[in-house]
């Protein structure tokens, strides 16, 4: 059973952490980004969390012909569905 200065403290530390994350850098772009696709992730990141990217991933290039299941064109831009989830790194 949880006392009320444990409850008490746990309110805090979610209150604390819930203030960081939106006063994030990106925080408007990941609401923005949320309305238009379904992403699971925060990818915008310079220092990314070291847990979640394994610097022993292995790449391949693979040729975007392969992987893309769905083309939209438009004035200014060429938007590309893909058949699955993949990292893509420069």
């Amino acid at each position: 059973c949880i006392t009320g200065e444990e409850l008490h403290s746990i309110m805090l530390a979610l209150k604390e952490q819930n203030t960081l994350v939106a006063n994030h850098p990106n925080s408007g772009i990941y609401t923005s980004l949320q309305s238009l696709i379904d992403m699971e992730g925060y990818y915008l990141e310079s220092d990314p969390c070291l847990a979640c990217n394994s610097a022993d991933t292995t790449y391949s290039r693979i040729k975007l012909q392969k992987i893309k299941a769905e083309t939209k064109y438009t004035d200014n831009r060429i938007l590309v569905k893909a058949t699955g989830c993949h990292s893509i790194r420069a």
